[in-house]
């Protein structure tokens, strides 16, 4: 009699297995959900140039405000050195310059400092002074901020000696497929006398996507090298998804490097 009661409750728990394919699936951030969607994370990119004087040091000055007020988690903060004269920084990059041709390809329309809110969404140039920066960066960061999303993204890290590993799995959401997507990822060390911004030490393109289906998750890697200067002990990996198109930035999430 036991071993009969039990051969019934496997039978009814095999049955149930088999049926869960035929469940709703209600679960929002479930990619086979057509209904799922996420909280957008906003990223926010800054143009800078260490040798830029006062107007530079004020938009500076506005971000500590900001991060300090909103907490590091509310939104993520790229700060991009760049120099089209070498030698006038030494964090500039010219992966970093490189992307901000793509946000400004005409000499005409560049000058920095120059934010871009999610791409672009928003943009602030310039600042006369710090109260003025904070007040248009935060008007451009409240717009974005509580927006709802269709990717969500799961990252990791793995750091062996001076070789950085990011990884992740992003999934879209919803139910439409998206276009000519592209995956950057940026590596971050904090900015020297400031306690909540952080400088791009590095960045790349992790994959690009001619189609991204709805329910699809796929695979990213790149291997980083960390190079000597770098804060190895304060440091930080940043993976956005972006449509190369309109250059709107979908999703970006943050992940500390042990």
């Amino acid at each position: 009699m036991y071993t009969r009661t039990i051969k019934i409750l496997l039978l009814i728990l095999f049955v149930a297995v088999l049926a869960c394919d035929d469940l709703e699936r209600n679960n929002p951030l479930d990619p086979k959900n057509p209904s799922s969607q996420r909280t957008e994370t906003v990223l926010v990119e800054s143009f800078v140039n260490q040798s830029g004087g006062a107007y530079i040091a004020s938009s500076l000055t506005a971000f500590d405000r900001l991060l300090r007020e909103y907490g590091e988690d509310a939104f993520v903060y790229l700060e991009h050195h760049i120099a089209e004269t070498p030698g006038t920084d030494n964090n500039a990059l010219d992966a970093s310059l490189n992307r901000y041709k793509v946000f400004v390809p005409e000499t005409a329309g560049q000058g920095i400092p120059d934010v871009f809110f999610n791409g672009l969404q928003g943009r602030v140039q310039g600042a006369s002074d710090a109260d003025a920066a904070y007040l248009r960066y935060n008007t451009e960061l409240e717009k974005e901020l509580g927006r709802q999303c269709y990717f969500t993204i799961e990252a990791k890290t793995t750091r062996k000696g001076d070789n950085l590993t990011v990884s992740a799995q992003i999934a879209r959401l919803g139910s439409e497929e998206a276009k000519d997507i592209v995956i950057y990822a940026a590596v971050l060390s904090k900015a020297p006398g400031s306690k909540y911004r952080r400088i791009v030490k590095a960045f790349v393109t992790m994959d690009a996507f001619e189609d991204f289906n709805h329910g699809e998750i796929k695979s990213v890697k790149r291997d980083i090298d960390i190079l000597n200067g770098w804060d190895v002990d304060n440091l930080q990996a940043v993976i956005f998804v972006q449509d190369s198109r309109d250059l709107y930035v979908y999703q970006t999430v943050k992940i500390d490097i042990n």
